[in-house]
């Protein structure tokens, strides 16, 4: 699994909006769309609603984020701990 991808899963389910998820990730909202469905595609779930003006997560969705900000969270911290030797 790709972490940035994963970051950005999290970002967008943060704000449930592709235009203002793609602005705090400081990319394109086409390149933000069309790398969630490449993740998805990976995953082989979908992990959100679309409609036109949110973004919601599904069932898949809900049970990716319930691990999605610890494991980003530890990565962080593990790059923290290698930077501070």
């Amino acid at each position: 699994m790709d972490l940035d991808r994963l970051r950005e899963f999290v970002i967008l389910s943060e704000e449930r909006s592709i235009k203002t998820a793609s602005a705090r990730l400081h990319v394109a909202p086409n390149v933000l769309s069309t790398r969630l469905t490449a993740f998805e595609r990976s995953l082989g779930a979908t992990l959100f609603d679309r409609n036109a003006h949110r973004f919601e997560l599904t069932e898949n969705g809900r049970t990716l984020l319930r691990n999605a900000k610890e494991l980003l969270d530890s990565y962080d911290k593990a790059l923290s701990s290698l930077q501070s030797v």
